[in-house]
């Protein structure tokens, strides 16, 4: 009677393939979740039960952790390129270190496949959950990262655990030059507790966009047993009024959760200030004076520009209509002017 368990339990355990390869992108890279069939998104976030070492399960399409039967398709958490490259990409645990090759518990990387390096699980991850990153070079051979946030089921489904706003930590910068039609200008914060998918904004008359991933720069810094994600939301358009962002979390669940309620702090751009002239002081000193702008919807900040040939110098802030600067004589200057609202800090 004993042999003949034994040997069910080897038949049993052998019917668990290792799956074919899921198909990689014509271009770019991506992240691919082979249980659900999909591609997820930079910073997705997903639990423990959506990814396996093995073919364990198929597409339920809401993405539950009851499994239904295998599809013949391998189940893990796939990093993936365009580029036709062996032994390719690296994993990173959120503490840094190296996701271990070829076997480990309870995660281990697989890098056998041309163009993809798949993240496996064979046991919970409970004291290892957390932001992963991912090291793959593109279709021309250069090194991307790409991120995903993995949790136990059960932190996974923990509803108040929402990225977090630091609203002390918002700064305007201006990207090109006043006179750019449109002007390019940034946003940056810094976001706590969840790292954000999906940044949303909105300017003046509440209608919403999401920003598309050529206009946000996210950068992972660790903090204690988190992450601090600074992102930046470039912006391209002539628009005065208030501009307000939100970050969202896109759990890969029936129902993604998202914060709805966390904003940035406000910042206004006002209407352009005008008559811009200045007065020399002295040989090294020139006063600048404007008019305010006629649209005004906050009490402005100014930001002062200053170039010579070798690109900007100075970047000055004031709330007055006048400010004085220090200038090295024998060079040329081009001095630029915009308005923000009263809430940057």
């Amino acid at each position: 009677m004993s042999w003949l368990f034994l040997l069910s339990l080897v038949l049993h355990v052998s019917c668990q393939q290792f799956g074919s390869l899921p198909p990689r992108p014509t271009t770019g890279i991506r992240l691919f979740l082979g249980e659900e069939d999909i591609a997820i998104a930079n910073f997705s976030m997903i639990a423990a039960g959506l990814f396996h070492e093995v073919d364990i399960d198929r597409p339920d399409g809401i993405a539950t952790n009851n499994q239904i039967g295998p599809d013949g398709q391998n189940d893990g958490l796939w990093c993936q390129s365009s580029l036709n490259q062996n032994m390719i990409g690296i994993w990173y645990y959120p503490d840094g270190t190296t996701v271990p090759l070829g076997s480990g518990s309870p995660l281990f990387a697989n890098n056998t496949a041309t163009g993809q390096i798949g993240l496996l699980r064979n046991g919970g991850i409970a004291n290892v959950q957390g932001l992963y990153s991912c090291v793959i070079p593109n279709e021309e051979g250069i090194d991307q990262t790409l991120y995903v946030a993995t949790y136990g089921n059960g932190d996974f489904l923990k509803n108040a655990e929402l990225p977090m706003i630091d609203g002390n930590g918002s700064s305007f910068q201006l990207l090109s030059s006043v006179d750019a039609d449109p002007p390019v200008f940034s946003l940056s914060f810094n976001v706590t507790n969840r790292s954000p998918t999906i940044v949303t904004c909105s300017v003046d008359n509440g209608n919403q966009f999401n920003v598309s991933d050529n206009d946000l720069i996210r950068t992972v810094t660790p903090v204690n047993n988190d992450v601090q994600v600074q992102v930046s939301v470039i912006f391209r358009m002539r628009v005065s009024g208030l501009y307000k962002c939100f970050v969202t979390t896109d759990r890969i669940t029936t129902t993604p959760l998202v914060s709805t309620n966390m904003a940035a702090r406000d910042i206004t751009v006002t209407g352009s200030p005008s008559n811009l002239v200045y007065s020399r002081d002295s040989l090294l000193s020139v006063t600048l004076g404007w008019s305010p702008s006629a649209v005004i919807s906050a009490t402005p900040q100014y930001h002062v520009f200053v170039n010579n040939s070798n690109g900007i110098i100075m970047n000055n802030n004031t709330t007055n209509t006048e400010l004085s600067l220090s200038l090295s004589p024998d060079d040329e200057y081009n001095i630029r002017l915009v308005a923000t609202g009263e809430d940057l800090p």
